[in-house]
């Protein structure tokens, strides 16, 4: 049993259920993020590559900035899969995120 109710659903997933409840998981509502384009990967990897060791450096806070829009998106998900599989594991998100 868990604490609250399951808020912020798309959809039902049947018959997937969180491993550790037995529930059905659900399916939640997410918000729209940007998309990486090919060019902007190769981008990143090329910032990645050539990042300076001085974190004061123009070209390391534009790589910071860069990689947490990719973190406040991840941790956007996840927040939405917990509110709507309330009682679900870091096991059901990724599930439920790769696809299976």
């Amino acid at each position: 049993a868990t604490d609250h109710a399951a808020e912020g659903i798309k959809c039902s997933l049947k018959p997937l259920k969180l491993l550790y409840t037995g529930e059905f998981m659900n399916e939640p509502l997410t918000q729209d993020h940007a998309v990486l384009t090919e060019d902007r990967v190769f981008e990143m990897q090329e910032l990645l590559a050539g990042a300076p060791s001085a974190a004061s450096s123009r070209t390391a806070a534009i790589l910071r900035a860069k990689l947490c829009g990719g973190l406040r998106a991840l941790k956007s998900d996840m927040s939405a899969f917990q509110a709507a599989n309330p009682g679900c594991a870091l096991e059901d998100f990724v599930r439920w995120g790769g696809g299976t």
